[in-house]
């Protein structure tokens, strides 16, 4: 920790080249513009969703904030419209006016808001003139080919784009496409400038905090100002640089810097906008999450993040709802629980109970001369559970019950006209593979390939691509699958998800199990220990001698 008259005079920022200073900027730089810190935001969604101890309980688990926004999806949407407010404050209008003297040489920030926009608009500048705004992932990708001139990188995305947003937030959430921003970061830690982080709590642990590790040892330049002492461990990574922090008021950093180039860009303003708008625009979004599937989407949250009693507790909420659309939401997740532990007389009854009261629901409410969405959407509901019941007869060999089931399903699916329809053609390949139609299976898989590949559902289209592999290998024509199983190898380096291990697992013992294909390089012992378990319990079909003498080593 050091005061704000060292940090002043080893960054000499009056000495600096122009474009040789850059800024880093997270949440808390808006705070002034009547805007909500990440974590002021957090704690509001669930404090209107959950009592105040299962709050703080969660709020513990220091949990992204993709991965609140990428688990409500659909209802993120007006969530996000937080952002679209707020009024520029001293924070912005000192980055705008730097930039207009040509101080700067970028900004990087994980802000949705556009207040660093609206501060260059007042300041008189214009977009792709004098300074260029990349807001999208594509934006960033090329963001690298642009020279001189003053970049703003929006590195999680912008409001002004809540689809591009939204799936962005995915994207990071799921650790997907990270090598994107990567690039942007890495080329932000190897240029020249001095780098000054504001408002930001080093808690992007999926995309952020990783580069920084990695380029650890450079000789970069940058200060950290901070208003508390919390976190100091967050920040443990950035001691390998050459790193400065400060403990102070914002604000007040602010007003310094600001007084140090008054000269230039004219005497220091205070501005602040406090206000709570941003709460009543939660306050109104909970309002129309509570009258559809309040108890519904928190439980199927607490279980992806781990808290599976808390997650009971709002399921049977949900269960005994008097929405009809969360009661059939609270079924499906008990048939998918009933599922995964082997209980499939459970499934069964869950299922085909569900889906006879939703038919008679359907026909009721057609007598009531019910609005259209309405019954579309409770017709849509079908879906689910004749995917969840086909599962269940499939797993359980009882092939003739699962085909007009399948045929169902794919019935909804169709008249849905919403690609609905691939969630259910894995289902089918899976049972025209067990019942030796091969080549049925193949046609669906590359049907799937082609889709997933175009969608971006990198894990799926991995899977897809092994299940090639098998229906060529069951036809005898493996060398023409062993191309589609490399590519899923292949494909694995991009994947970051906890499923990889064993996806990989499985995908090296089909390699290794095949004659075409002999890796010199594997070292099942030290690299590869999940692969080496599923090798033993294969190595009756091995037909090599050395790879049977390398596992029994």
């Amino acid at each position: 920790m050091e005061n704000l008259n060292e940090i002043l005079e080893k960054f000499d920022f009056r000495s600096m080249s122009k474009g040789q200073l850059s800024f880093f900027v997270g949440s808390g730089i808006s705070y002034d513009s009547g805007l909500p810190s990440v974590n002021e935001f957090i704690k509001e969604i669930l404090l209107k969703m959950v009592n105040q101890e299962d709050a703080e309980r969660i709020l513990k688990k220091d949990i992204a904030f993709e991965v609140y926004m990428e688990f409500l999806n659909n209802e993120s949407a007006e969530l996000l419209k937080v952002y679209d407010c707020g009024i520029p404050n001293s924070n912005h209008v000192l980055m705008a006016k730097l930039a207009k003297q040509g101080f700067l040489g970028s900004i990087y920030t994980t802000n949705f808001d556009e207040l660093i926009e609206k501060a260059m608009i007042d300041e008189g500048m214009v977009e792709n003139r004098d300074y260029k705004v990349y807001r999208t992932e594509k934006d960033l990708e090329n963001s690298l080919n642009d020279e001189n001139i003053l970049k703003i990188y929006k590195i999680h995305g912008c409001i002004s784009n809540v689809d591009s947003l939204k799936h962005t937030i995915k994207n990071v959430a799921n650790q997907n496409n990270l090598e994107i921003r990567a690039k942007v970061l890495e080329d932000m830690l190897y240029n020249d400038d001095s780098l000054i982080f504001m408002g930001y709590s080093f808690s992007d642990f999926y995309d952020i905090n990783p580069i920084f590790k990695k380029c650890s040892n450079l000789e970069k330049k940058i200060a950290v100002v901070n208003h508390s002492k919390s976190d100091v461990s967050k920040k443990e990574f950035l001691k390998s640089y050459d790193f400065h922090e400060v403990f102070m008021d914002t604000n007040e950093f602010v007003k310094t810097i600001w007084e140090l180039y008054s000269e230039n860009i004219g005497g220091y303003t205070d501005l602040s906008f406090k206000n709570n708008e941003w709460k009543i625009k939660i306050k109104i979004w909970s309002k129309n999450v509570e009258s559809r599937l309040k108890n519904y989407v928190i439980s199927q949250f607490l279980r992806n993040v781990g808290e599976w009693d808390l997650s009971e507790n709002y399921s049977l909420k949900a269960l005994f709802s008097e929405n009809i659309i969360e009661r059939l939401c609270a079924l499906e997740f008990y048939a998918q629980k009933n599922l995964k532990i082997g209980k499939h007389t459970q499934v069964e009854k869950i299922c085909l109970g569900a889906l006879d009261h939703i038919k008679l629901l359907i026909n009721e409410l057609k007598s009531q001369n019910t609005d259209k969405e309405v019954l579309k959407h409770i017709y849509a509901f079908q879906l689910p559970f004749y995917i969840t019941i086909s599962t269940s007869y499939l797993e359980t060999k009882r092939y003739i019950e699962a085909k007009p089931i399948l045929d169902k399903a794919l019935v909804v699916a169709k008249n849905m006209n919403n690609n609905s329809e691939y969630c259910i053609l894995p289902n089918y390949s899976e049972y025209f593979f067990r019942i030796g139609y091969y080549c049925h299976a193949l046609t669906i898989n590359f049907k799937l390939e082609s889709y997933y590949r175009n969608s971006g559902e990198l894990y799926a289209y991995i899977q897809t691509l092994r299940h090639v592999y098998e229906c060529y290998s069951k036809l005898g024509l493996e060398h023409m699958g062993l191309k589609y199983l490399m590519d899923a190898k292949n494909s694995l380096v991009e994947l970051k998800d906890p499923r990889t291990l064993i996806l990989e697992a499985y995908i090296n013992a089909l390699l290794l199990k095949s004659d075409l294909y002999f890796p010199a390089d594997i070292n099942c012992d030290e690299k590869d220990p999940y692969a080496k378990q599923l090798l033993f319990r294969n190595l009756m079909f091995f037909k090599r001698d050395i790879l049977k003498n390398k596992l029994l080593k």
